[in-house]
């Protein structure tokens, strides 16, 4: 029983759990009030990144409280509570604040990968094929990070110098960033398909 602690997701005690669903509600209200009253117009696709981030937090924190012995219910919940990165920090009157929001938006990539790569291996990469798939992503986000380095816009803290050569050096690493990413999704997704085909013959094999 020690042993398999091991591998168990951190546990859901009834006071994280309200913290959590009492955060997921502050922020959906934060965010669909914004929508309802804001002056700006909201491209439809980011409306709906706003409700699957909710729906994902309440999915998320169900599947953790239900079988805590699985990783998917945290990873479910951190990939919903990263999609509101964005539109949060969208609210703030500050710069800085909206130019981390806009470094930070893209990171839930790296759990909803995660997620999909391990769905019937309860959250757990087992493969060295999963461990590269989501390092690929994890990199994807050190490129894009490296690139805010050089960005040229009003907030950027993280701005170290404004010569030609550093802002070629930017522009390479978007532009590698922008060459990785299909290549990583459609690995990603070549990867999970036979995967998930194999585990649920083999699981309804058992069943059976």
């Amino acid at each position: 029983m020690t042993a398999l602690r091991r591998f168990a997701a951190p546990t859901l005690s009834p006071g994280l759990a309200v913290a959590l669903w009492g955060a997921c509600a502050a922020i959906v209200l934060a965010v669909l009030a914004d929508l309802v009253v804001g002056d700006e117009d909201v491209a439809g696709y980011r409306v709906a990144f706003r409700l699957v981030g909710a729906a994902f937090v309440a999915c998320g924190l169900i599947a953790w409280r239900r079988r805590p012995d699985s990783y998917s219910g945290l990873l479910m919940t951190a990939t919903g509570f990263l999609l509101f990165v964005e539109p949060l920090a969208a609210l703030s009157g500050s710069p800085e604040v909206r130019a981390l929001g806009d470094l930070l938006q893209d990171l839930w990539s790296i759990t909803i990968v995660w997620l999909l790569l391990t769905m019937l291996s309860g959250g757990r990469l087992v493969s060295t094929t999963e461990r590269v798939l989501v390092g690929a992503f994890v990199v994807e986000f050190a490129l894009t990070f490296a690139s805010a380095l050089f960005w040229e816009r009003d907030g950027n803290f993280l701005r170290c110098s404004r010569s030609p050569r550093a802002s070629w050096s930017g522009c390479c690493a978007r532009d590698w960033r922008a060459a990785a990413l299909p290549t990583c999704s459609a690995s990603c997704r070549r990867c999970a398909a036979p995967s998930w085909r194999r585990r649920s013959r083999a699981r309804w094999g058992t069943r059976t």
